[in-house]
């Protein structure tokens, strides 16, 4: 089972919703260029769910979406695509993990600016998976 930032990365790759020609996406480390990137963040969540059939145990776990661009509007319509995208998303299997509920917990929200100026903004999302 792959982390959730990895799969999730992978469903908004698959989706024609995105131009990643613009908006560089990354996992786990946002790069230091090119100024659009979507950088997706493993960031804890709750304990998983215990059942008598261990191969249908729940994991839940949580996620960060930055969006960092050079405009704010730029990344503001982003960051909200990406919301609107993956909220209420249910029953997607990426590579052997069965993702029941994709749930945003806050809206679109800026976070800073970085050294260079640049516009942040996240989402953060609960997640709820398990094995195929």
């Amino acid at each position: 089972m792959k982390s959730p930032s990895e799969d999730i990365i992978t469903i908004l790759n698959e989706s024609s919703e995105f131009n990643f020609d613009e908006f560089f996406p990354s996992v786990g480390a946002e790069p230091a260029e090119p100024s659009e990137t979507v950088t997706i963040f493993d960031t804890g969540g709750y304990p998983p769910q215990l059942t008598f059939d261990r191969e249908e145990d729940y994991l839940y776990h949580s996620i960060q979406i930055r969006v960092r661009s050079a405009a704010y509007s730029d990344g503001w319509s982003m960051a909200e695509s990406i919301r609107e995208y993956l909220h209420g998303r249910a029953n997607i299997v990426v590579g052997g993990t069965l993702y029941t509920l994709i749930k945003a917990f806050t809206p679109v929200f800026l976070l800073d600016m970085d050294n260079n100026q640049r516009i942040r903004f996240v989402i953060n999302f609960n997640i709820q998976r398990r094995k195929v």
